[in-house]
């Protein structure tokens, strides 16, 4: 799963929200230099992307892409995923898109001096494109993937994959809405199980 999954199965918790974040720019840095809240957050994202690697859903969803993205498939399957859960947000959550986005930029941005130079160059992108709130919208979200792509090694233009993103739409968003269920009672039970 992309950001905004991850941000948004991280609850009411500061702690998890920031380590959530944070884990994807880890490379190298060790878990004990951050607090035990900002590490649980850490733990989190890393239950997440194996439940999310290992299901039967995503895995045929990766299958669309693999043929023409290769490695880079399970990257724009998380992306996809998290397009859909910004189209589909009023089936997961009661607080309006726009303000979960505002909430999780000031919680980021005030934890900043503990990020790695890439989250924190990330996070000013994500607050001045307001990447959150617009992964819902084509356009938006395809700038996103050019974005994304810049940061790969040989520039793959990762944006091209609009074009299965329309073919396969219908399959994705079937894909996605049987899958993220299942990924959210397995969130609440991992932090439940971790807080007994």
């Amino acid at each position: 799963m992309n950001y905004l999954a991850h941000l948004f199965l991280s609850g009411n918790d500061e702690g998890l929200l920031v380590g959530n974040f944070v884990a994807d720019g880890m490379r190298g840095t060790k878990i004990s230099d951050y607090t035990e809240q900002v590490q649980r957050g850490i733990v989190l994202h890393r239950e997440i992307d194996k439940f999310t690697d290992a299901h039967e859903m995503w895995r045929k969803s990766k299958d669309y892409l693999f043929p023409k993205y290769s490695h880079y498939a399970g990257v724009l399957v998380d992306m996809f995923y998290d397009y859909f859960l910004a189209n589909n947000w009023n089936k997961f959550s009661q607080i309006p898109l726009q303000e979960f986005s505002n909430n999780c930029y000031h919680i980021l941005d005030k934890n900043k001096a503990i990020y790695s130079h890439k989250s924190a160059s990330f996070l000013r992108y994500m607050i001045r494109e307001n990447a959150l709130f617009n992964y819902q919208f084509d356009d938006k979200f395809e700038i996103t993937l050019t974005h994304l792509s810049s940061r790969t090694k040989n520039n793959y233009h990762l944006e091209k994959s609009m074009v299965e993103l329309k073919q396969y739409f219908t399959e994705f968003e079937k894909e996605f809405l049987l899958f993220f269920p299942e990924l959210i009672s397995y969130v609440e039970n991992f932090i439940e199980q971790r807080s007994k």
